[in-house]
């Protein structure tokens, strides 16, 4: 029964079975949507009041499926827990990456498929991260792209002949995954995210003897530190040595640089240009 034009009565007007059935019953049974789709000829507005709200019809995908479909109808999808709308001949979720205008989105913006989600990562919140894959099937993860430490000390450091002097490093340069810490257990750098790591020492020695041995060692908690020993003999004064390994290194596994000077003592110095310890992530 479609909806009739509503009648104005008049005074003395007599009600017949066939105007009550016609302008009460059949516009209610409309109103109601029993016998059609209802229509509004203007808007619809719903007060803003604690405990207003519009549902939409919440339908599986066979119920979507079974719909005599047309352009603009939005729907709950039980089945896939998302939002439906109708668009262009076909259903689109509102997750979906093609719902989002240009305006919204950044350059450098990166979008990847969530649990049940499109998710973005805007440019501006991942500014020095990079992009990990996690292997087929899961979620792409971000860390920080730079992932490095340098360290020196702000005093010489004594050798006594022949006695090895695991360093310290009390000043940082830079430190951008809390990987050494100026107080405690100062003489490590430690790896806070796994991976391959450069690990690099340069230690100048001042010594007063003319002819001595200087070593500088790498070595770590993790089973084996590949190139970690070298050393030189020198008739000069001042010798400048410098170490580095590659190194796979597990979370909290940390390294180490000693230095030992053989044939008289001596000092290091150390500052930032002359002597420092260091670490940069190449890589998983």
């Amino acid at each position: 029964m479609a909806w009739s034009t509503p009648r104005t009565w008049v005074v003395a007007e007599i009600l017949t079975a066939a105007n009550m059935n016609t302008f009460v019953r059949d516009q209610q049974r409309f109103l109601k949507g029993i016998d059609g789709v209802t229509t509004l000829d203007s808007g619809l507005i719903i007060t803003s009041a604690a405990g207003n709200y519009v549902q939409h019809p919440s339908l599986t995908t066979t119920q979507r499926d079974a719909l005599t479909a047309v352009n603009g109808m939005v729907i709950y999808n039980s089945t896939l827990a998302v939002f439906q709308r109708r668009e262009a001949g076909a259903w689109v979720s509102y997750n979906d990456l093609a719902q989002m205008t240009i305006a919204s989105i950044a350059q450098g913006d990166i979008f990847f498929r969530g649990a049940t989600l499109i998710e973005r990562l805007a440019a501006a919140a991942a500014a020095g991260y990079f992009l990990k894959s996690l292997g087929t099937g899961a979620n792409p993860a971000w860390q920080l792209g730079d992932l490095s430490a340098r360290a020196y000390n702000s005093g010489a450091l004594t050798l006594v002949d022949g006695v090895g002097l695991l360093l310290t490093w009390d000043t940082e340069e830079f430190d951008t995954d809390t990987i050494h810490d100026n107080a405690t257990n100062n003489s490590r750098l430690t790896c806070k995210t796994a991976g391959k790591y450069l690990v690099c020492v340069n230690a100048h020695f001042n010594s007063a003897a003319t002819a001595s041995t200087k070593t500088l060692q790498i070595s770590g908690s993790m089973a084996a530190v590949q190139g970690g020993l070298v050393s030189m003999r020198s008739s000069e004064t001042d010798n400048n040595l410098f170490v580095a390994a590659i190194v796979n290194m597990a979370v909290n596994e940390w390294v180490t640089a000693t230095a030992t000077l053989t044939g008289v003592g001596g000092t290091i110095v150390t500052n930032r240009s002359a002597s420092w310890f260091g670490m940069a992530r190449l890589g998983v």
